[in-house]
């Protein structure tokens, strides 16, 4: 006749009866995505000049007929940043 065995819960040594390190968030190794070609610093920046050029021509226009001291550098900073 064979004896019962007692199940052992994952992560326990079955010999020892001690804990296992078990790693409980592994972490994907990193895999670089190849980089960025160096045309887009050079396009960047020219559009954020050309946008502060546009802003600065639509708010001279409006600041013939009135200003609002400080919506104006708010919207324009808002509308050259994003």
């Amino acid at each position: 006749m064979t004896e019962p065995t007692t199940p052992v819960p994952s992560g326990f040594d079955a010999a020892s009866g001690r804990p296992q390190e078990v790693d409980a968030n592994p972490v994907a190794r990193f895999v670089p995505d190849g980089g960025v070609d160096g045309l887009r610093l050079p396009l960047a920046l020219i559009a954020t000049a050309a946008g502060g050029v546009v802003a600065g021509w639509v708010v001279s226009l409006a600041a013939q007929w009135f200003y609002l001291l400080i919506a104006f550098p708010l919207l324009m900073g808002l509308a050259v940043g994003a």
